[in-house]
C-alpha cells in the first residue's frame, strides 16, 4: 500500500481524533475528485509496518481512530 502523506484530523469523523493517512493508487478517478495527486501510485511511499506502527505508537495516549484515505 501506497501513501501520500499522514495527518492528524478532527473532522473527517465527527468525534475522534483521527490518524489520518492518504493512501495513492485510487482506481476511481473521479470527476471533479480535489486530490487527483492520489490517483497514482507513484506519488506515494510504500506505507512500511514498521512507520505504521512507531505512529500508531507515538499517538496511542491520544488519537481515538485511524482513517485510510
Amino acid at each position: 500500500m501506497f501513501y501520500y502523506d499522514f495527518q492528524i484530523v478532527l473532522q473527517e469523523v465527527p468525534g475522534e481524533i483521527s490518524l489520518c493517512f492518504s493512501i495513492c493508487g485510487c482506481k476511481l478517478k473521479c470527476n471533479g475528485c480535489h486530490s487527483g495527486h492520489l490517483w497514482t501510485e507513484k506519488n506515494g511511499k510504500i506505507l512500511l509496518e514498521q512507520f505504521f506502527t512507531e505512529t500508531i505508537d507515538k499517538y496511542l495516549d491520544y488519537a481515538t481512530c485511524v482513517l485510510f484515505m
